[in-house]
């Protein structure tokens, strides 16, 4: 499982309620062709590892087969000279 801090979990949060504005989707944390993670609107599968934010509310979904790869990493947010941007911690 992945642990997200409660700074990551704002952030994501803040994704969700600026970015996602079909009903019926949810955050999906994705591994790219070039091997980076990235955010998509997507719906949620059954195998899905589900991360809930608060009020029961559904924020963020992991492939089985990506949680598998994260599985002990921890989602956090770094402050670069860019902004702040959500990382991944092993």
């Amino acid at each position: 499982m992945i642990r997200i801090t409660d700074s990551a979990k704002r952030r994501l949060q803040r994704i969700y309620l600026d970015r996602v504005k079909k009903p019926g989707l949810i955050l999906r944390l994705v591994l790219n062709h070039g091997g980076q993670l990235g955010l998509l609107a997507g719906k949620e599968q059954i195998s899905d590892e589900v991360h809930i934010i608060k009020r029961k509310k559904k924020i963020l979904l992991v492939a089985e087969k990506l949680s598998a790869i994260l599985n002990g990493c921890t989602l956090d947010i770094r402050d670069t000279k860019e902004g702040r941007f959500l990382y991944m911690i092993h």
